[in-house]
């Protein structure tokens, strides 16, 4: 390229065609700076030095051909520059939850990143959840899951929280603390059939630490 190791810089640009309308996940991972823009909007800024981090942005594209232009740096040590762009999950095997973040505290608009996810175990301290390009404060997630029941018999939801959680069993109520708190523990304990039924948590954060955790139990 005629540049060297350290203090270059590169723009990508390019018209890429989409099949269909639809949710679109941007991916990108740098050291350094990244931006990223779709049909000259920016939807991923993070012109900094840094060591490689993954960032996502998620948007509804329509069908047809899209100019994507990517702009990077790099300063001094290692130099990754990425872009991925996938179509948004729309829906997740029995057994996993599609996760939807929010870079709001409401659920409302367009989700940041959409995934499938194994399980709800996180405690992201004071940081951001990872890949998600929400921040470490102000955000909310809506975890939606088909889960396999093995028996007939009472089992038990737990939800770790900090802050505000809702715990649903098909479509029904069953834990609400949509409130800020520390980290706190509540349960639930129905009668559930033998077969699938569909789990679904949302849950918010304020500021400080960040707790989301669900596990169902005999």
């Amino acid at each position: 390229t005629g540049v060297g190791p350290n203090n270059f810089s590169a723009r990508w640009v390019g018209t890429r065609s989409f099949a269909s309308t639809g949710s679109y996940t941007f991916t990108a991972t740098a050291d350094d700076g990244v931006r990223v823009y779709l049909d000259g909007t920016l939807i991923i800024n993070q012109w900094k030095d840094q060591s490689p981090t993954t960032y996502t942005a998620t948007r509804q594209v329509t069908a047809g051909n899209h100019e994507i232009r990517v702009e990077y740096y790099e300063n001094a040590g290692g130099a990754v520059a990425r872009l991925n762009v996938a179509a948004t999950a729309s829906s997740c095997p029995t057994g996993q939850y599609l996760a939807s973040y929010f870079a709001n505290r409401t659920l409302t608009g367009t989700p940041a990143t959409v995934r499938c996810e194994t399980t709800i175990n996180n405690n992201w301290g004071s940081g951001s959840p990872p890949g998600t390009g929400v921040g470490p404060n102000n955000f909310s997630v809506r975890w939606v899951g088909t889960r396999s029941f093995a028996t007939t018999r009472s089992y038990t939801f737990t939800a770790t929280a900090d802050d505000g959680v809702r715990v649903y069993l098909d479509g029904t109520l069953i834990i609400n603390q949509w409130k800020d708190q520390s980290p706190t523990t509540y349960t639930a304990t129905r009668q559930v059939t033998a077969g699938n039924h569909e789990v679904r948590v949302e849950y918010y954060e304020n500021a400080g630490g960040a707790v989301a955790r669900l596990t169902i139990s005999p």
